[in-house]
């Protein structure tokens, strides 16, 4: 009878083990399974941006006709001139960087993600021309500023748009809310610096 009890506690230890092992397998197979939803929606992602952004380049590239200013929100005031670089890039929003400038899911990140809440001003990093204010299912609301010289900016995943085609800005100055439009997955700014349309590393350029 303690042989048969033990035999009998032996094989209930032995499907314990077994099926825990089973949960195991269940758990780590729905892990990988969710990282490679996450792998193809980034890899989407990248590519929905990828082509707004070749699309950017050729405008800039082209120096396209601006489009008529419309009526847009109220924008919060400018920085104080104390505060504003007269030459030079300066940073676009106050926030700590989420996400570098780089290779990222197999592509290529084209900007800083910057850290950033629902209505935050976002400020023109540098004086020049509003050459598009818009919206696409990528950048989500962002506006794309042409600086001359073959360097523009670019400010993405707005909320709310305060500038408009052909409006001239000044450093500083209000032309977006932050938020969390198009392929965002949380409120952020996305901010690109370009030179003569192509991506560069915005910390080169930043103070």
């Amino acid at each position: 009878e303690v042989r048969l009890a033990q035999a009998l506690e032996a094989k209930e230890e032995q499907e314990r083990q077994a099926q825990h092992l089973k949960e195991l397998r269940q758990a780590q197979t729905a892990k990988l399974a969710d990282l490679r939803n996450q792998i193809e929606s980034s890899r989407e992602e990248a590519a929905t941006i990828q082509a707004r952004s070749e699309e950017i380049a050729q405008q800039l590239a082209a120096n396209a006709p601006a489009s008529v200013p419309s009526e847009t929100p109220d924008a919060p005031a400018s920085l104080s001139s104390a505060t504003v670089e007269t030459s030079g890039f300066a940073w676009p929003i106050n926030g700590a960087i989420t996400s570098g400038f780089g290779a990222r899911w197999g592509g290529t990140h084209s900007g800083l993600d910057i850290d950033c809440v629902t209505g935050d001003a976002i400020r023109a990093s540098k004086s020049g021309l509003v050459v598009s204010a818009t919206y696409d299912g990528g950048y989500g609301y962002h506006v794309v500023i042409d600086h001359g010289g073959g360097f523009a900016s670019l400010y993405a995943h707005a909320s709310t748009l305060y500038v408009s085609g052909g409006q001239s800005v000044t450093q500083g100055d209000a032309i977006a809310a932050c938020g969390s439009t198009g392929q965002s997955t949380g409120d952020h700014l996305h901010f690109e610096i370009r030179v003569n349309g192509t991506p560069q590393d915005p910390l080169g350029y930043l103070p």
